[in-house]
């Protein structure tokens, strides 16, 4: 059971690092290309999923577990990835043509 949980503890401390750093990139680019919304959006519902049925394995009145913020940081980088690409995706809509 450690080893299980440290598992995914590394799992989630590297993709948010990944997450991060996808986002900044597309901040400093101004360019959304690279991951369709549907993608994105699939990753986060995983999140939640993750999230959930941790916060369920711990039991009724116990307190969550430290994991739990990690989806929940995580999600938060994947729900600012997706406000980036709508954004950015819109802005470029705007944008004539010969800019």
């Amino acid at each position: 059971m450690i080893l299980q949980a440290a598992l995914e503890t590394t799992v989630l401390l590297c993709f948010c690092p990944a997450w991060s750093v996808a986002n900044l990139r597309m901040v400093g680019t101004l360019c959304p290309e690279g991951k369709g919304w549907a993608f994105t959006s699939i990753i986060l519902v995983g999140y939640a999923a993750g999230a959930c049925a941790k916060w369920l394995s711990v039991g009724p009145g116990a307190a969550p577990l430290a994991v739990c913020l990690l989806y929940a940081v995580n999600g938060a980088s994947v729900t600012m990835n997706l406000v980036l690409q709508w954004d950015l995706g819109t802005q470029r809509a705007r944008r004539p043509a010969d800019a």
